[in-house]
């Protein structure tokens, strides 16, 4: 259920996030006042063991926060140069890198149905790199920059695992410093930018709606069931933002696209399935 919420308030999140792209706020200024927002959301929820805890666990949090960072600031940069769907798209193949995590790291078998997911991965990229778009550099640049903001996505999930402070206390841990990055490169860039009355309200909603409520029930949910199970519960979340691409800002794949999110689709099925046979590749 907290994975399922997750997915469903993440999906919203791109949508407002080309909404202040498109009113000319640079990428830096939007997630620096997305991340104010949320921390100043979170402040509410702390508890009397959290100072304790900090000093338990700063430096694991400001890894997790890094890795959030990275995540978070290339997605923004792909969804501005190829759109909120494919660029979406592309970063759900993070169940496919943290199958890579498991395997390096932990030292956890592949089996052959998450074989085969990483395959299907692979081709899903190299299919969304072939739509017919105003510039093929722009497109394969878009992609390029999903694809880190997949690899840090999968390394904050990975780092989120084991945590003693509550999700809330770590999701404003994040927040604080992901705002506190943003503010001090867009204001060293010197375009910073204070908001606008009409940005206001749509600031509020992606700070509140699609940052702090899907941050913390997707910890909650990493925390109760696992990185992959609760990884592989949200991937409905690309379908929802490519029905809202299309619905609110007129985007359109092609159709080698739409056969690379076939292709995703399929991974993120057969991750799901139960996994029996084992295959060991190193």
């Amino acid at each position: 259920m907290y994975a399922i919420l997750a997915s469903l308030l993440y999906a919203f999140l791109p949508v407002f996030t080309k909404k202040m792209l498109v009113t000319g706020m640079s990428p830096e200024n939007l997630l620096f006042w997305r991340f104010l927002g949320a921390s100043l959301f979170g402040i509410s929820f702390l508890t009397k063991d959290f100072f304790r805890l900090l000093k338990i666990e700063w430096i694991k949090i400001c890894l997790v926060s890094f890795y959030f960072i990275i995540s978070s600031y290339y997605y923004v940069i792909s969804a501005e140069k190829i759109g909120i769907g494919l660029s979406i798209s592309v970063l759900f193949t993070y169940p496919a890198v943290l199958v890579f995590i498991n395997r390096v790291f932990l030292k956890t078998n592949i089996t052959g149905t998450q074989y085969w997911s990483v395959l299907l991965a692979i081709l899903s990229v190299y299919l969304f790199t072939l739509g017919e778009f105003s510039s093929e550099d722009i497109l394969l640049q878009g992609v390029i920059y999903a694809l880190i903001a997949s690899v840090g996505y999968a390394m904050y999930i990975y780092g989120t695992k084991e945590f003693l402070m509550k999700p809330m206390e770590l999701t404003f841990c994040v927040c604080f410093l992901s705002g506190v990055f943003f503010a001090i490169t867009s204001g060293f860039g010197g375009d910073f930018q204070f908001l606008t009355y009409e940005m206001l309200w749509d600031e509020i909603i992606l700070s509140s709606v699609c940052t702090i409520g899907p941050l913390y029930y997707f910890i909650k949910a990493v925390q109760k069931i696992g990185t992959v199970k609760t990884s592989l519960i949200s991937a409905v979340e690309p379908a929802f933002t490519v029905f809202l691409g299309m619905l609110f800002f007129d985007e359109k794949l092609s159709l080698m696209q739409w056969t690379g999110f076939i292709a995703l689709s399929i991974m993120l099925y057969l991750s799901m399935m139960p996994q029996r046979s084992k295959i060991n590749l190193l």
